[in-house]
């Protein structure tokens, strides 16, 4: 229906995680086409990341990541960041999100590490919204890790009211 977007869209390679910054980072969820994966109105850019709302409503957003070479004893924090095309609403701003320490007693990193979340999420059409993580600590080997027939990495979004 027009107005009545759904997503699925998942990662299909790994992304780093732009080294060492412990800075948020953006997970491009890159595949919409991919069976079971989809983009009913063509609301999500997998080139960015970026999910555009068509129409005023309440959304729903569910995401996850997994991983790979986490630093022992890290914190992670996953998040929808969204911004608003009407002005009247430049109030609002979502950093609310899922959050985990992870601690193994190791100095090694953490092989894999998954993290997920959901949320309810009021958008006005022109909204856009991505989904970003942040990890305490980060190394250069630290990325989300991404496949190509199997959803580690990936963001589901419905247009709920």
């Amino acid at each position: 229906l027009a107005g009545q977007p759904l997503v699925a869209a998942s990662l299909t390679s790994n992304q780093a995680f732009a080294g060492t910054t412990t800075a948020l980072q953006t997970i491009v969820f890159n595949d919409t086409s991919t069976a079971p994966n989809f983009d009913v109105g063509s609301d999500f850019s997998t080139g960015t990341g970026t999910f555009t709302a068509p129409a005023d409503g309440k959304y729903y957003v569910k995401a996850g990541t997994l991983l790979q070479n986490v630093p022992n004893d890290s914190t992670i924090l996953l998040k929808p960041v969204f911004t608003q095309a009407n002005s009247k609403n430049l109030y609002r701003n979502y950093y609310v999100g899922a959050e985990y320490t992870y601690t193994d007693g190791a100095a090694a990193d953490i092989s894999y590490f998954n993290i997920r979340g959901d949320w309810i999420i009021p958008m006005d059409a022109g909204d856009t919204l991505t989904i970003q993580a942040q990890a305490s600590q980060a190394d250069t080997g630290t990325r989300f890790f991404g496949h190509s027939t199997n959803w580690y990495t990936h963001i589901y979004i419905a247009k709920i009211a």
